[in-house]
């Protein structure tokens, strides 16, 4: 089993259940697995019990039907196909086992640690799938406004490698900023600072959750409500729309989810002295619906705001899925 990414989960004890987390594209963590109840079954023969697995996402049709490999306790590669409810089940003698569960080079490897049960008992445990890719971060810009006149320092530091900058990253940007936005670096004028990043990247199985579905013809419109919505200037929003817009209008139909400020963080780590008093970042995800389950009815996406009072930092960037 080619492992792509993977990353080795351990055991919290909380009240019934246990969980085995790893780091995921989310604001909040969502486990890889939860052990859940455990249930006498008469059909089992002594010293024999069941590890029933069940797989959990937005799109279940996904799974249904598919095949799964797995390991137990480190063995060869075994095969399952799923049914229609993204359940399989590993007979196996009682006690202690590990597992490590493998759906496509598109998703994460679940790695477990050692899961306990017991005789005669079918062991229920509930699997999120991440999505993952190896993905460009495209064209993020930096636009700095502070109050007035000021020399600033910038550092960003990717989860991946640079693969542009402009103007030229050595070790961080120091630059002199003015209130209207804009950006002196040696003794060149910039509106804003850009560098790209190839990074690999995991969405959360439940990615199509959240978010909007929307027509190519339609893109223009679109991004002009949800820029103005959520605050860009003029400027901002021409910049933006400039590059993705025609990206998006090649496709008929797309899904679209934005990911902003703290969740951004997954992208990069951005660092800036002096301290702005605000610090907004607004990456779009898009994804053309040719290649996923075109029923998808995400529940509609809402932004807050940006306030633009004092020192204010703008980020906008993105990802084509």
């Amino acid at each position: 089993m080619k492992t792509l990414f993977s990353l080795i989960a351990s055991l919290f004890l909380s009240s019934n259940f246990v969980y085995g987390y790893s780091a995921i594209s989310s604001k909040e963590v969502i486990p890889d697995y939860i052990i859940g109840t455990s249930k006498i079954d008469s059909s089992l023969k002594e010293n024999e019990a069941i590890y029933t697995f069940t797989f959990h996402s937005a799109n279940l049709e996904v799974f249904q039907g598919k095949e799964i490999i797995y390991q137990i306790d480190s063995s060869d590669n075994r095969k399952v196909i799923l049914d229609k409810n993204g359940v399989f089940q590993v007979k196996t003698i009682a006690g202690k086992h590990r597992f490590i569960i493998y759906f496509d080079g598109n998703h994460q490897e679940i790695y477990t640690s050692e899961i306990l049960v017991l005789a005669l008992n079918n062991l229920s445990i509930s699997l999120n799938l991440s999505y993952q890719y190896y993905q460009m971060q495209e064209k993020p810009v930096i636009y700095l406004y502070p109050q007035k006149t000021t020399k600033i320092s910038v550092k960003v530091e990717p989860k991946g490698e640079f693969t542009y900058t402009y103007p030229k990253y050595e070790n961080g940007w120091v630059v002199t900023a003015q209130a209207n936005g804009k950006i002196s670096h040696k003794g060149n004028l910039y509106n804003y600072l850009f560098w790209e990043a190839k990074q690999k990247m995991e969405i959360a199985a439940d990615l199509y959750s959240e978010g909007f579905v929307i027509d190519g013809s339609n893109t223009q419109e679109f991004l002009e409500h949800q820029l103005i919505s959520f605050g860009f200037t003029s400027e901002e929003k021409a910049d933006f729309i400039t590059f993705w817009g025609p990206r998006i209008a090649t496709n008929e139909k797309w899904f679209i989810r934005f990911v902003v400020n703290e969740e951004c963080d997954q992208f990069a780590d951005l660092k800036i002295e002096p301290k702005p008093e605000h610090v907004y970042r607004f990456y779009i995800l898009a994804k053309p619906l040719s290649s996923i389950n075109e029923t998808i009815s995400p529940k509609a996406q809402i932004i807050e705001p940006i306030k633009r009072e004092g020192f204010v930092v703008f980020e906008w960037g993105g990802s084509m899925l």
